[in-house]
């Protein structure tokens, strides 16, 4: 008689029954089962902790009292130079000349960047619009001119952006017999940087000078690197240029935090 009882359930409660069969077995797994990797998500002990956030802080250069400068040697070969005496002119031809000029470069801003207090590099801007140089144009003529072979409208601005600066780690007194100061007597710390002129880039090395007051952020870097005028385009094409070397050295000083 049981059995005929069950089988004389109707379709629509055997199907709740099964229904809530199925939900319950369900939840008993979800509750029961281990987490995805094999721990129960609850222990405390699994949780992921985060890595600490990286501090990235700059302290900016005192673009006033930063000196870039240079000097120039050039060999160019057939030279020609016009010279005017009244309402005469007279043609100069030169077979060879060598000439040597120098100068200044403007810095527009710099700034040295840190992670953690570790110095991780810098970049120095420089304005290239009152970069003036001997040169000889396509003409094959003498001019003292800004050289426009620079570009310097299209490209106002060149870039050195440190890369490293290596100091070696030694504790030196303020003062010693020699009579130098702690950064005249201090080694010599190794640069490295990319260098920016017109749409040319490439990779500098030197040494030099720092000075530290707080933490790795020179308050003063110094160093001079030369460069081959030649391989930087710094002449015209049309110029027969036989030696172009361009020594720039480098004077920063940091400005206020």
């Amino acid at each position: 008689m049981r059995l005929n009882r069950v089988k004389n359930f109707s379709g629509k409660h055997s199907q709740w029954l099964f229904n809530s069969s199925i939900i319950l077995l369900v939840a008993t797994f979800t509750a029961c089962g281990p987490s995805e990797n094999g721990t129960d998500k609850t222990d405390s002990s699994n949780i992921t902790k985060q890595p600490p956030a990286v501090k990235h802080d700059s302290v900016p250069m005192n673009a006033i009292a930063c000196n870039v400068s240079w000097v120039r040697d050039k060999t160019v070969k057939d030279v020609k130079k016009k010279i005017k005496f009244g309402n005469a002119t007279m043609e100069v031809n030169m077979d060879e000349a060598s000439f040597s000029a120098d100068g200044t470069i403007p810095v527009l801003s710099g700034a040295w960047f840190t992670e953690d207090d570790k110095l991780t590099g810098g970049v120095v801007r420089l304005n290239m619009r009152e970069l003036k140089s001997l040169q000889v144009d396509a003409s094959g003529q003498l001019d003292m001119n800004s050289p426009d072979y620079l570009n310097a409208e299209k490209y106002p601005v060149a870039t050195i952006r440190f890369l490293e600066a290596v100091q070696p780690n030694v504790m030196l007194p303020d003062t010693d017999s020699t009579g130098k100061t702690k950064r005249e007597r201090a080694p010599e710390t190794e640069f490295k940087a990319l260098l920016t002129i017109r749409d040319k880039t490439d990779t500098i090395s030197f040494n030099g000078k720092m000075e530290n007051i707080t933490g790795t952020v020179p308050q003063l870097a110094e160093g001079t690197f030369t460069i081959d005028g030649k391989a930087w385009g710094l002449n015209p094409k049309a110029a027969k240029v036989v030696k172009d070397e361009m020594r720039i050295t480098l004077k920063l000083v940091s400005g206020k935090k």
